[in-house]
């Protein structure tokens, strides 16, 4: 599920790329950098896949399979990290000047570092073959360079972002501000004060933009700038109350973490307030494409690619399916043409053109598939080709939408709930056992027979555990509770890097607080946690919809423990008392995600 959401992250990634290039916002420099962002990371990808290779080497000299398991296992992890890095750069480019997507991004970049450094410890605890190793070393030192090469783009992207003035007087107050808040956490004073000077500056801005809208004799553009006034009044109002509450608690993280999440909110409001497409006239609409065509055309595509992947189809019906798709996308393509040189609107017909573009790309790669089913008629080549359906589909939707085809509705989907996976497989196999049985009845010496109903039984059994996987996966609080899971291991890994500082003698003193100040902070915490152990119990027994929010609130409130716990003991003199704080500290983690596991299978 995990990689199924990012994967459509960096669809939407991808498609706000489009959108910022065709209403003009991007400039060439912003463009080139995101080009190259992207290379950059399909480099580590190449790299990380000839790691991955050599990894594979290494496990075919294996002698034991649980060895060899261990080493597929740190090879897998290392191609997923950096899956999910290249999917994590198609998402954040159009925005890598957020604070918050550089963040996300640097995170991936861990997460692969760790992959490649736990593969290379894994293959030289179980492989002798110095060769192996030498090329398993170089393979790994070469997706170390293209990591460095891609963190420094980062750097150079943010700083190239910093010089460009797009906006003066309030604006410029506005980002310099929130940039200082940003950098100033751990230092609540300092963050409350940045905080009042962007409060001032929004007040400025938003009369600014109130006078503008009062000069305004469009009537549809001074709705839009007061909008856009009271937008940035409310996020000014939420960063206020923020500020308030980091005033009051200053050495609450969790406060300093609410007016930086505020502060961040703020900023892209004063970005949606003073954009120039804010007071761009909305085109007027023409009749320029048959919309009735396109709900037409639409509705074929979507009963072709349901008989194309329905498991009844026989093979004369996928190849006339594939026919009237290919048929109408052709259709559906000419229209997009006809309605691009028919409007005068640049941004309509962009779009247009794209959509076409995105059709045919798409129904070519479905025909391919297509093609492979023809010569293989195997069930992988049947599942491909029915993933391949799914792009298209997403096309012709959004072109649907996009040409306001109001009365197309996915009636594929949403009209009718049809039986499918391993629910169908269940029923196809009960049905096949009471054939059987009846055949075995009348012929009990049958022996093909019997092995029929064996294959059959063993089909519907796996079935019914697939199903009860999928059911248990789609249970509320699935998702928050491994994303809990996560949090709290990334705890205990502080906890477990504290602890080695600690017994080196080289644990710094955090100078955020004292060490009382930092006890009192766990102690409150901890009187947190105790009385949401209850909350956890309960969701878990009877209510599961509350499950996800009382895990999720319990893997929040460890942030601030451990933090605490660390600062506490680098204000420690004895190395002996600095051990005991944090391993109790992580004895109590440890147990917090125990309980969450409990949670989510219960």
């Amino acid at each position: 599920p995990r990689q199924n959401l990012l994967n459509a992250a960096s669809r939407v990634g991808e498609a706000s790329h489009q959108v910022l290039t065709t209403i003009g916002e991007e400039n060439d420099s912003n463009r080139e950098l995101q080009d190259m962002l992207l290379a950059l990371a399909k480099a580590v990808a190449n790299t990380t896949a000839a790691l991955v290779l050599k990894a594979r080497n290494v496990a075919a000299t294996c002698e034991d399979s649980q060895t060899q398991n261990r080493v597929i296992s740190a090879a897998t992890q290392c191609a997923s990290a950096t899956s999910q890095l290249v999917a994590c750069a198609k998402v954040v480019a159009p925005t890598l000047q957020s604070p918050a997507c550089q963040a996300q991004l640097m995170n991936a970049v861990r997460e692969v570092t760790k992959a490649v450094e736990n593969l290379v410890d894994v293959c030289n605890d179980t492989c002798t073959y110095d060769n192996l190793l030498k090329e398993l070393s170089a393979a790994a030192a070469e997706v170390s360079r293209t990591l460095n090469d891609l963190l420094n783009h980062i750097r150079t992207a943010t700083r190239e972002r910093a010089k460009e003035v797009t906006q003066d007087g309030a604006v410029e107050t506005i980002v310099t501000a929130t940039d200082r808040l940003f950098a100033s956490t751990g230092d609540a004073p300092e963050m409350v004060r940045q905080a009042r000077i962007v409060g001032q500056a929004t007040a400025h801005l938003i009369q600014s933009i109130k006078d503008e809208a009062e000069r305004q004799p469009d009537p549809d553009l001074n709705r839009r700038l007061l909008a856009a006034a009271k937008a940035l009044a409310d996020a000014t109002s939420r960063m206020v109350e923020a500020a308030r509450q980091c005033a009051s608690s200053p050495h609450d993280m969790r406060m300093q973490e609410q007016l930086k999440s505020a502060a961040e909110e703020l900023r892209v409001a004063t970005t949606a307030a003073t954009t120039p497409t804010l007071r761009r006239k909305i085109v007027t609409e023409e009749i320029i494409l048959d919309k009735s065509q396109f709900t037409r055309a639409a509705q074929a595509i979507h009963d072709g690619c349901e008989n194309l992947i329905s498991p009844k189809s026989s093979k004369q019906q996928i190849l006339e399916a594939a026919t009237m798709i290919a048929k109408h996308t052709s259709a559906l393509c000419n229209a997009c043409r006809s309605a691009s040189s028919r409007t005068d609107d640049p941004v309509a017909k962009r779009h247009y053109v794209q959509s076409a573009k995105d059709v045919a790309n798409s129904t070519a790669n479905l025909v391919k598939e297509i093609k492979a089913l023809d010569r293989d008629y195997s069930n992988a080549n049947r599942a491909r080709c029915a993933d391949a359906t799914k792009p298209l589909l997403d096309a012709v939707d959004n072109l649907c939408e996009f040409a306001g085809c109001t009365e197309y509705t996915r009636t594929i989907i949403h009209t009718a709930e049809r039986v499918s996976g391993p629910e169908q497989a269940i029923i196809d196999g009960a049905c096949a056992i009471v054939e059987t049985s009846k055949s075995l009845q009348a012929s009990p010496g049958d022996e093909p027979a019997w092995q029929r109903l064996a294959a059959h039984s063993k089909t519907v059994s796996d079935s019914i555990k697939t199903l009860v996987s999928s059911i248990r996966e789609k249970t509320p609080g699935q998702t928050e509770c491994d994303s809990a899971i996560e949090k709290l291991t990334a705890r205990i890994r502080e906890l477990d890097s504290a602890t080695l500082s600690a017994v080196s003698q080289s644990l710094v003193p955090r100078k955020e607080n004292s060490q009382e100040g930092f006890i009192e902070e766990m102690e409150k915490t901890i009187r947190e946690l105790k009385e949401q152990l209850e909350p956890v119990r309960n969701a878990s027994k009877f209510d599961a919809e509350s499950v996800g929010p009382c895990v999720m609130y319990v893997a929040k409130c460890y942030g601030p423990l451990v933090t605490n716990a660390i600062g506490a003991a680098s204000h420690m003199v004895n190395s002996k008392q600095q051990t005991i704080l944090l391993d109790q500290t992580k004895t109590v983690t440890e147990s917090a995600l125990q309980l969450v596991y409990v949670a989510k299978e219960a």
